[in-house]
């Protein structure tokens, strides 16, 4: 669905895809649209809605649009209760750990679009069908974590699904190492079937395995608070135990960063906790950095950034400048530096951030429409300051405890000083914040407010902006009526623009009187809106 016709190069700003859906059974297929009929009269009687006459390709549909953009949601039947969850690019299909009726574990491999389930679990040795695979389907266990694992040999590509347990009654949890393969689809479907089986299994100490991870010939697993590590011997063709190192709580996230001795271990008691290999393989890890500052956190993410180069230049074995973000069980998201340079050293806070609800994963997505990337292209290289959370420029997300889905944007400083000043202004606007807006007890006080933000004083890390509250701006095009308001704001408000890329936007050439220049500056703070706040799906 398009709307708001600008003309020129830019056409319809607003472009939405609009999903059909089965009020009564969400679960249901999208049917394939071929015409759309826009009808005069409601047939619910609710006016807000447009009522809409569909044909599909063996059926009629009546329909109504919903006003609200919004995320639709469908279910998926699995018959069994899912408990682990991952998207695997490789399959093209879910991967789902759950939990049978009569309470033994079991993997899935879902269809996503028709919601089919592929599985075809086989017999580790006969390649025969069976129930469940070597080393699921003992009753009272369950699938702790699932996570990938892709190798490369003698110029090969191999791919592995890694599953956790944690073990049933009188057992100790193990890692499973799962191999696949995509079946010829039968007559008349249009997939085949995903058979699997359990070419390797580990164990180490009874204990539940809470985290599992994997990077080129490294595996690394969490037995409780043990971590165990192996290496892939290509030569023997066998994975080789490297060591084990007790930590001072059990891990519920790994992380082992590429072409680097160091691993990332979001723990139970510590948070962050920055592992690096000993010199001795037989030593096992060493603990160089910690996050002293975020309590029980719940998840991590490593993200990149265009951030400024170290003093020092970091060593070979060091990864490249990035920050960990880190989400609490208290609403809160924090960004982390690993100061590389500085062994033992905890890691620095660089921005705190509140949250609406607590985040209880965090994920990297290029979930952003075609048409939201051809806007952002349109600029070029000229990015406004937003900062790319990957090197493929995905969009950071993060799932609610609530069920929500919120969006992250990395931005820099110029771009966070003008945002944060529109949101400190409209903190005072009755029209955007009608029950929590600032009221002044007198004149003096509100002549003495001050909008400006400030990113000088360490003390100040809050540095976040409500992009719902941006979107409110922008839907209602508030811009002129907030900063016109006094003098000094419409000249803070060109200021903190002019720091916006380097103020390589604000060169107005052609641009004559004060006037013009004004509108100028205010369409271009709509465009800076329009920018960052592209619908991401």
């Amino acid at each position: 669905m398009i709307g708001d016709f600008q003309g020129g190069t830019r056409g319809f700003a607003k472009k939405q895809s609009v999903w059909t859906v089965d009020a009564n059974d969400s679960s249901k297929l999208a049917p394939s649209i071929t015409s759309i009929v826009v009808l005069q009269e409601s047939l619910s009687g609710n006016t807000a809605n447009t009522p809409l006459l569909l044909l599909a390709t063996d059926h009629v549909l009546l329909a109504e649009l919903q006003p609200e953009v919004g995320p639709v949601q469908r279910q998926i039947p699995l018959g069994m209760t899912p408990q682990k969850l991952l998207y695997s690019h490789v399959l093209k299909c879910l991967v789902v750990g759950a939990r049978t009726l009569d309470d033994r574990p079991i993997l899935k491999f879902i269809d996503p679009d028709t919601g089919e389930d592929l599985s075809l679990p086989l017999h580790g040795q006969t390649r025969e069908p069976a129930d469940f695979i070597s080393g699921l389907g003992k009753t009272g266990d369950r699938i702790l974590c699932l996570d990938e694992w892709h190798i490369e040999s003698k110029n090969k590509n191999f791919y592995f699904i890694l599953v956790a347990t944690n073990g049933g009654p009188g057992d100790g949890g193990r890692v499973l190492i799962v191999s696949t393969q995509v079946e010829r689809p039968a007559q008349g479907m249009s997939r085949g079937k995903i058979s699997f089986w359990t070419r390797h299994r580990i164990k180490g100490p009874k204990e539940p395995v809470y985290a599992v991870t994997a990077a080129g010939r490294k595996i690394q697993a969490a037995f409780h608070s043990e971590l165990v590590y192996y290496r892939l011997d290509e030569g023997e063709k066998k994975l080789t135990q490297v060591s084990t190192t007790q930590l001072d709580s059990e891990p519920w996230k790994l992380s082992i960063l590429p072409d680097s001795p160091h691993t990332l271990a979001l723990t139970r008691r510590d948070s962050l906790c920055v592992l690096e290999e000993a010199e001795n393989d037989a030593d096992g890890f060493e603990v160089r950095h910690v996050d002293p500052y975020t309590p029980h956190g719940l998840d991590m993410l490593e993200i990149a950034g265009g951030w400024p180069v170290p003093p020092t230049p970091p060593v070979i074995s060091e990864p490249p400048p990035s920050i960990v973000l880190v989400a609490d069980q208290e609403c809160g998201l924090n960004g982390l530096w690993i100061p590389w340079d500085s062994p033992d050293k905890d890691c620095e806070v660089l921005f705190e951030t509140d949250l609406p609800s607590t985040v209880r994963r965090l994920r990297l997505g290029r979930t952003l429409p075609s048409w939201s990337r051809e806007a952002r292209g349109r600029h070029g290289n000229m990015r406004f300051g937003l900062l790319p959370a990957s090197a493929g420029d995905s969009e950071v997300l993060g799932m609610g405890i609530d069920g929500s889905l919120q969006h992250f944007t990395l931005l820099d400083l110029g771009a966070w000083r003008f945002l944060r000043f529109l949101q400190n202004v409209s903190e005072t606007s009755a029209e955007l914040y009608p029950f929590t807006y600032m009221q002044f007890e007198s004149a003096e006080d509100e002549e003495a407010f001050d909008p400006r933000p400030s990113a000088t004083d360490r003390d100040t890390l809050e540095r976040q902006v409500d992009g719902d509250l941006m979107q409110r701006i922008l839907d209602r095009r508030a811009l002129e009526g907030l900063v016109g308001s006094r003098r000094e704001w419409a000249g803070y408000f060109m200021e903190y623009l002019d720091g916006v890329d380097s103020g390589e936007r604000t060169r107005f050439e052609g641009v004559v009187g004060e006037e013009e220049r004004t509108r100028t500056y205010f369409r271009l703070a709509y465009e800076i809106l329009e920018y960052f706040l592209v619908p991401i799906i």
